[in-house]
């Protein structure tokens, strides 16, 4: 898609934000707005789409660390408590930061109830839009 931006071929788009950042800041493109509820500290000049009156567009891409749920309740703390070191890392969350993302240090039932909300959010989108999962 950014390819397709860049070349005149495509007028429009949504991109991943460490691609397309690169792009705006060099002034190839030009950043209409995030989906994202706050703004990137990649571009901290282009809003947010709630912030330009539109906040149903809201899709963010977020991953979790899981185990199958066979795994022993003392290997799965082990791996908790490796990541959550890991994760508080200033090099680590600065590596996550420069390539776009915002670590939302969740896990065990908050990381549950955020995976939770936000498929039923994304299911409503879809139902509303008429679109059926598979």
């Amino acid at each position: 898609m950014l390819n397709g931006l860049l070349t005149g071929a495509v007028h429009c788009g949504f991109g991943f934000l460490a691609g397309a950042s690169a792009q705006i800041g060099a002034g190839r493109l030009r950043g209409l707005g995030i989906t994202t509820e706050a703004r990137a500290a990649l571009l901290p000049d282009v809003p947010t789409f709630a912030e330009l009156g539109h906040p149903a567009v809201r899709i963010g891409a977020w991953w979790a660390v899981a185990v199958p749920r066979a795994t022993p309740p003392a290997i799965q703390a082990r791996i908790a408590e490796a990541v959550t070191r890991v994760r508080a890392l200033a090099e680590t969350r600065a590596r996550l930061q420069a390539a776009g993302c915002l670590p939302l240090d969740l896990e065990g039932p908050p990381l549950l109830a955020h995976m939770a909300a936000e498929s039923d959010r994304q299911l409503k989108l879809f139902a509303r839009l008429g679109v059926r999962p598979e």
